[in-house]
């Protein structure tokens, strides 16, 4: 110990050089191998920067450019091919003499409407096409409604006249009417079948002559219809937007319907049984109701009425605003997946519920005509999911970012 205290001063010296050393050489050490890594990196620069300026590396460029090229073709041409089902409309196609499709692109009723009217009269000039666009929608179903109020009235009283043989103007539809007399009409009476006394009802022969001449029928007011073809001033770009995009919808439920009644029509006439054309032996019998969500910006929609919440939560986006739809319908029980299939075929549709229950036959068919086949009446909602792709250069400006938000909500006011 005295030796350490006499030599502290040259021992710490010694141990503080050591320690330098020491540190030197680590230093050297790391020095060195950090110099090596610059080294390495630099010449990868160097064989990088020496293959790039090789025409092998530039054929492999080109190559690489033009796969990328077509991939983004194909994906353009996929996605051409699946936004046809919106860039089309599919109420106005129609089927030329060689069995081709002839498409026709979707736009608005008339020109210089949308996203903005040009003028005043442009925008009344909408008005009348859409009311006659909107008329269209039954008439193409080949529809109508049940036998009206004054129908009826009109059917008694000529009924009533051809039974007591009575001139009724010339309408004489089963020739002239009998009545029996003498002991004919005092003998035992027959018990009649339901189809002899159907034959007999007015109510139910007036119902039939209505049917043979329909595919289906449509309730008056199935197809709800804008309230501008009712006001007087000019209608507004608003209005003629969601009149417009209503109509669309309208459209595509009704192809959808129109296909499926079309479709047993041609069934029944190649296998001979062109007299079974008709609502009774159809798979949609009686469209009651298409009702529309007011969604379309600032309300629009038709015939509002409850929904179901969804379960995809898809909502509004940049790409895409969605609308939920729902139709009440009476169908054949066995058709009701068909007529599900060519709803989701004609747009982008998602069925997100589907409601029935069995409808009890009326022996007389006195009003509507069904046939024979058990039918339901169903609830068939649905989401529509419309991209901005095809939609957006008719959006007026002002729901161009309604139509982002989620339940196309107004968050302005």
């Amino acid at each position: 110990m005295a030796i350490l205290k006499e030599y502290w001063r040259i021992i710490t010296f010694g141990l503080v050089c050591l320690a330098s050393i020491g540190a030197g050489v680590w230093a050297y050490m790391a020095g060195s191998g950090i110099t090596e890594q610059m080294q390495a990196v630099d010449r990868l620069r160097v064989t990088v920067e020496s293959a790039g300026r090789s025409a092998v590396n530039m054929q492999v460029v080109e190559a690489r450019q033009q796969e990328i090229e077509r991939a983004n073709a194909e994906f353009e041409a996929s996605m051409d091919a699946a936004l046809a089902l919106q860039m089309y409309n599919p109420f106005l196609e129609r089927v030329d003499a060689s069995g081709k499709v002839i498409r026709v692109p979707r736009e608005p009723l008339l020109k210089n409407v949308l996203p903005t009217p040009g003028s005043n009269a442009d925008a009344i000039s909408f008005r009348n096409a859409y009311a006659t666009a909107h008329a269209e929608l039954t008439r193409r179903l080949k529809a109508r409604g049940k036998a009206t109020a004054d129908e009826v009235r009109d059917y008694f009283e000529r009924w009533d006249a051809l039974q007591r043989g009575g001139q009724t103007d010339g309408w004489r539809p089963w020739g002239p009417g009998t009545i029996q007399t003498g002991a004919a009409a005092d003998g035992p009476k027959k018990e009649r079948s339901r189809a002899e006394v159907v034959r007999e009802y007015p109510r139910s022969r007036l119902a039939e002559e209505i049917a043979r001449k329909i595919y289906m029928y449509v309730d008056d007011g199935a197809f709800g219809i804008h309230d501008l073809v009712r006001k007087q001033d000019p209608p507004t770009d608003v209005e003629i937007w969601q009149a417009q995009m209503s109509l669309w919808i309208q459209q595509d439920m009704a192809a959808a319907l129109a296909r499926v009644c079309e479709k047993r029509a041609r069934q029944l006439r190649e296998a001979g049984h062109e007299n079974r054309a008709w609502v009774a032996y159809m798979p949609v019998k009686r469209l009651m109701k298409v009702s529309i969500d007011g969604k379309l910006g600032k309300g629009g929609g038709s015939n509002q009425s409850s929904f179901t919440n969804s379960f995809t939560d898809i909502k509004n986006d940049e790409r895409k605003f969605v609308v939920p739809i729902a139709l009440e319908m009476v169908v054949e029980e066995a058709a009701l997946l068909e007529i599900l299939d060519e709803l989701c075929r004609v747009g982008f549709y998602t069925p997100i519920s589907v409601k029935y229950e069995y409808v009890r036959p009326n022996p007389l068919q006195d009003e509507f005509v069904y046939g024979d086949a058990p039918v339901v009446e169903v609830r068939i909602e649905l989401e529509g999911y419309f991209f901005r792709k095809v939609f957006d250069e008719w959006i007026p400006p002002s729901l161009k970012d309604i139509l982002r938000t989620p339940d196309a909500k107004d968050t302005t006011t």
